[in-house]
């Protein structure tokens, strides 16, 4: 598992899998165009299952700026 930190405070967790990697955000709100966010995953973190073929690069960097900014 790899953790980010910003500011101090935990900003995502990424567990990389053979199949999927799963990020868990910072507690709070989430535009979630996708409707791939589970809100209350792990521990009540938000929680992101991808597979392979479903990671978009663009909307994980926009989740990661709005985990910065909670």
């Amino acid at each position: 598992m790899l953790f980010f930190y910003a500011g101090g405070k935990g900003l995502i967790w990424v567990a990389p899998k053979k199949k999927r990697i799963t990020i868990w955000l910072r507690k709070g709100k989430y535009k979630d165009r996708n409707g791939k966010i589970i809100p209350k995953g792990w521990g009540n973190y938000p929680e992101l299952r991808l597979a392979p073929s479903e990671i978009d690069s663009i909307f994980i960097k926009r989740l990661i700026e709005q985990a910065n900014d909670l």
